[in-house]
Formats: C-alpha cells, structure tokens, sequence
C-alpha cells in the first residue's frame, strides 16, 4: 500500500469461533487491518458483559497489540501507537434484554454497535429469517431514539426488511448494514435491495459488502465465488449508491478458525440464508469465503482488484475504511 499512505483499513465484520475472543493470530498483527468490528457474544446481560470481559482482559497484554475504541480519536492514537482498534460490536441485542438502561450500561462499558436483529426476531424487531413481516417493535423504535441520542451506532447486517425500512425512516444518524452482499446479485434473505441502500445513503450509512460464500456466492454453474464475484457486488453497490457509501467487511476472524461448529449450527438455524449454498457447493471451512480471498491478510488482493475495475487511490481509501470513519464520527459522542 506504499501509494495508499493515508489508508486506514477496518474490516466490518470479525467474529470469534466459540464467541470468546482469544487474540489475533501473528500474522493479523502485522497485517494492513488497523481496525475491526469485533463481534461480542451473549444471549443476556451478564454472558454479554462476560464476552466484552474477554477482550477487555486482553487489553492488558502489550503483545496482544489491541485497543477497545471509545471515542474517534483512538483510532489515530492506536494506530501510531502499534495497536490495532477493536469496535465492539453486538450482532444479537440480545444481551439489552428489554431494557433501555442495559444499553446505556454496554454504552459506558465501551459497546459502540448494536444490530438490530440477529437473523430471528428478538424484543427489537425482526430477523431476516424470522418474523421478517413485521418490523420495528415498540421497544426497538424507542431504542432508536435512544441509540441516536447516547451515540451508539445502529446496524441493519441480519435485519428483516420491514425492519431495515423502520430504523432508516426513523433514524436521525447515519447507520450500517457493516457486512451483507447485494440482493439483485444474489437473492438471499441476508442480502439489501438497490431500494434499501439508497434509503441507507439517504441516511448518510454505509454498506460494508462482504466476501462471505454463502450470500456472495451468485448461483452460478454450484462453485464458490470468486474474488470477481465479490468485486461484481461491490460495483454494483457503487453504482447504486456511491463510493461515499461503501465498505469492507470479511465476515471472518484474527486467529484461522476454521468455524466447523458455526457451519453446523448455521446449517440447522438459518437454512434460508446458507441452505443453498450448502447443498449445491461446499460447507468446506476453506470455502466459505470468495476464493482468492478470506480475510483482512488479503486486503491487498482486494486493492490489486478494484484497481483493475478502473477505481483510483481516493476511491480505495474510501472503500477500506474511510467511509466507515466518517460514519463513527458523525454518531459516537
């Protein structure tokens, strides 16, 4: 990246395998990644307060070369301090439980997203998988509210649509579906209409459109998809909506899990997202992402690709994590 010096790379979506995040493999500390949406785990407050535990134990270990952001200026000072930035990050809010005060509490504890849904519908709204024609329950449009006025960001990655469609009509700060693909590329449940990104950009949010295979992957001739497949979604995204308004996201973890446990239970919980995937490709761990790449130690493939689809240096740099800045600073406080 010698002629992309002020890039700052943030990979959208990181998960641990078992939900206990052990630490970055050597390999990802010396990697471009400087920051991460970092998946927390738990199904209430306290298992949720345990999963934050486990990364904030870490912290305190110089050779971990980590850092939980709070505040948009950490990202710089880790970054010149040799410390990579972790978001933290719920995909399930199912650790808020039905109160408004636990929200506050993870806010204070260094939480800055929350997704709305988790694929099944929860005390917030619905999953893309289930319930997906309702919306916003009564508690989730208060928690909109609420999110925008303490600055916890919103995201909208395994949101229903009526859901998705609710908190973009309601949200005064801007908001992230940090990790999907596109669904006129590739009909899925997990995937966002042209429709629901321009509502999205109206917004001021962000796409951050991911490699992984089972939503990236177009239904052609039952092989995985390519880096080119991948490039394909996030073109198109671009063209819908604007490089102003498109990131990078994995989908993948810091350590080479090979998610064995994941697939399986994917494979009986959502079989409407990677069903298909699963029955006419692989449910091979090193096929789970577009093959010529997996995760943020292959950003360079990423760049080497958008270079040849026409997109210039600043575009990149938007691409990699400079949309995604903007958005933390317009909605952290």
């Amino acid at each position: 990246m010698k002629d992309l010096k002020n890039a700052y790379v943030i990979d959208g979506c990181i998960w641990p395998e078992d939900g206990k995040f052990k630490g970055m493999s050597e390999d990802y500390k010396e990697s471009l990644l400087d920051a991460c949406f970092l998946t927390l785990d738990g199904d209430n407050f306290r298992s949720g307060v345990e999963s934050l535990g486990y990364v904030s134990q870490l912290t305190y270990n110089p050779k971990e070369k980590i850092k939980i952001v709070r505040k948009f200026e950490d990202f710089a000072e880790n970054k010149k301090n040799g410390y990579k930035s972790m978001i933290l990050y719920f995909q399930d809010p199912a650790p808020i439980e039905n109160k408004v005060k636990l929200a506050h509490a993870f806010y204070e504890m260094g939480v800055r997203v929350v997704q709305m849904s988790y694929n099944k519908g929860g005390f917030i709204g619905a999953g893309c998988v289930e319930g997906a024609g309702y919306g916003l329950t009564d508690f989730g449009k208060q928690m909109v509210k609420e999110f925008n006025e303490m600055g916890m960001l919103i995201d909208l990655s395994h949101c229903g649509p009526n859901v998705t469609k609710d908190v973009l009509s309601l949200t005064e700060k801007p908001v992230t579906i940090c990790h999907a693909c596109t669904k006129e590329l590739a009909d899925n449940p997990r995937n966002k209409t042209d429709e629901q990104m321009k509502a999205l950009k109206a917004v001021g949010g962000v796409i951050g459109i991911t490699p992984w295979a089972p939503i990236c992957w177009k239904r052609k001739e039952n092989v995985p998809p390519t880096i080119e497949d991948y490039l394909d979604h996030v073109c198109h995204a671009v063209d819908v909506v604007g490089i102003d308004h498109v990131g990078f996201a994995s989908d993948n973890n810091l350590d080479h899990a090979a998610d064995n446990v994941g697939i399986t239970s994917q494979g009986a919980l959502y079989d409407l997202v990677v069903g298909g995937y699963n029955k006419n490709v692989s449910t091979k761990p090193n096929e789970r992402h577009a093959l010529g790449f997996t995760g943020s130690l292959d950003t360079q493939n990423i760049i080497d690709a958008m270079r040849k689809r026409g997109f210039n240096n600043e575009e990149i740099v938007k691409f990699l994590g400079g949309n995604f800045l903007r958005v933390f600073k317009e909605v952290w406080k």
